[in-house]
């Protein structure tokens, strides 16, 4: 009987691992010994995922707020950036250097406000010149919206929330709780503890509104909800692509022979993509096995398809 050795979310661990080590970033602190706090490899890789701003073209839309400010050096760089944003440029050179450590982003968290540093480019350099002023912008795929500018002490500024809340609210319904739902007011600084000690606090806008994490939240931890969902969602598709392997073993070994390749048995088998499809290696024979999410078939290339 054809047996197949694999490993699948070990296999899906060390290629965060990897994808950390090639963008320089140190490894979070896990315990060797509990195999299962290896995920947190994943969910690092996805925190920096999820900061990031992928090189796109997108419009831009002013809040009330940046339209009345007067045209200071601030205002002329958040032009620039919007510029740039419109030709499909890099921005993530304006993120926090924070990002060589995967630290999480507690306000993007949060309210899912992404801060840019206003010191403009570094040649040759990955992040621009560290500035106190900041642009908050909220991204999504086709548009980012200029909220305002302001410092590192307007992380829990309700004062930004409330530009989003007035401008466009649509960006923030997922968080928005029923009208019957009410909360004190917390002061910013209540607000940022809060956020410290790793809890998700409902906010409150002037003319009652209440929201609770409009940017998905955080755990505990600090790291991102969504990174914490997609790192459990990703091992559960690659314990179940491992499963369709082995169910499928026969039909490897008798798909080998027709290929013209022998198989030796028990057979290492390793993932080597988990995304938009599903890719796993037989290194000893150089051969390639797809398979999609929630399919039970499997398609099978040899060496010479092999890159």
């Amino acid at each position: 009987m054809p047996q197949l050795i694999a490993a699948f979310e070990n296999d899906l661990c060390e290629m965060a691992e990897e994808e950390l080590r090639t963008r320089g970033i140190p490894l979070w602190p896990w315990k060797q010994a509990r195999r299962r706090e290896r995920i947190q490899s994943l969910r690092q890789i996805l925190t920096v995922r999820h900061r990031l701003i992928p090189s796109q073209p997108r419009r831009s839309a002013w809040s009330d707020t940046l339209v009345d400010r007067p045209g200071d050096q601030w205002s002329q760089e958040a032009f620039r950036i919007a510029t740039e944003s419109e030709d499909g440029l890099d921005l993530n050179h304006y993120l926090s250097s924070g990002l060589r450590r995967a630290a999480p982003d507690a306000q993007l968290n949060d309210w899912g406000l992404t801060h840019l540093h206003l010191g403009g480019r570094q040649e040759g350099k990955p992040f621009s010149l560290r500035s106190d002023e900041l642009l908050f912008v909220v991204v999504r795929p086709d548009t980012v919206y200029f909220v305002d500018i302001g410092t590192h002490g307007s992380f829990s500024a309700l004062t930004l929330f409330e530009t989003v809340h007035r401008n466009w609210p649509q960006l923030l319904s997922r968080g928005r709780l029923p009208d019957n739902v009410s909360a004190d007011s917390l002061s910013d600084l209540e607000r940022a503890t809060l956020r410290k000690k790793g809890a998700n606090a409902i906010t409150t806008t002037a003319d009652g509104t209440a929201y609770i994490a409009p940017g998905l939240g955080q755990a505990a931890s600090g790291v991102s909800t969504w990174a914490v969902m997609m790192a459990d969602r990703m091992v559960d598709d690659a314990r179940q692509f491992q499963r369709v392997c082995e169910l499928n073993a026969a039909g490897i070994a008798k798909g080998a022979d027709q290929l013209g390749i022998a198989l030796t048995y028990p057979a290492e088998v390793r993932l080597i993509e988990l995304g938009d499809q599903f890719v796993a290696y037989l290194p000893a024979a150089q051969l390639k096995i797809w398979g999609e999410r929630g399919a039970s078939t499997l398609k099978m290339s040899g060496p010479r398809e092999i890159p």
